[in-house]
């Protein structure tokens, strides 16, 4: 310690704080390795394809190798995808549903449209698309035919079936088992 008590270096002038260019850390100097890139930046078709795309239900994976970086012509990463696009990862299939079910109702009501003109492939359309992207499912109802006796329980049903199925009972009425080993009275 200095005389005094004073802290060394206390009396120096401080340096003025000048910007500099923040250097990468670990030695690099600026711009050296790799070349300095600009952010990716959507376009709106690329935009509109992906929201497209996630509507249609095609993976993240799958749509990352359609949208091309036009700095490197390379497919961008989930990454990037998730970065740039996550409104229209959101919103596509919800967008989707929404004019799918909208072509849906106006099927069922038989508003005139596109796709007015087939029974059949309307209504196969409307259930493929109900029960595999909003999903619907069908329901089977059966329905039972001829009487059911409402007075017996189940329980009666199966004594009747046991008493129909089991041996008859022994001659005489005794339905005690005849001594096997032969060890009584002997």
């Amino acid at each position: 310690m200095a005389k005094g008590g004073a802290r060394p270096g206390a009396g120096r002038p401080k340096k003025p704080a000048t910007p500099k260019a923040q250097a990468p850390r670990g030695g690099a100097r600026l711009g050296a390795g790799r070349p300095v890139s600009k952010k990716f930046a959507p376009t709106a078709d690329q935009r509109g394809n992906v929201e497209a795309m996630s509507g249609f239900g095609i993976s993240r994976e799958e749509i990352c190798l359609l949208i091309k970086n036009p700095e490197t012509g390379k497919p961008i990463d989930t990454k990037t995808l998730e970065l740039h696009f996550a409104d229209e990862i959101e919103m596509g299939h919800i967008k989707a549903n929404a004019t799918v079910g909208r072509v849906a109702y106006a099927t069922i009501t038989r508003t005139p449209g596109p796709i007015d003109k087939d029974d059949h492939v309307r209504g196969e359309l409307t259930k493929f698309w109900l029960a595999r992207r909003m999903g619907w499912t069908e329901t089977n109802v059966h329905h039972h035919k001829g009487e059911i006796d409402s007075g017996s329980s189940a329980l009666e049903s199966i004594r009747r079936d046991i008493a129909r199925l089991a041996p008859d009972p022994p001659v005489g009425g005794d339905t005690r088992d005849e001594d096997p080993g032969g060890t009584s009275g002997a």
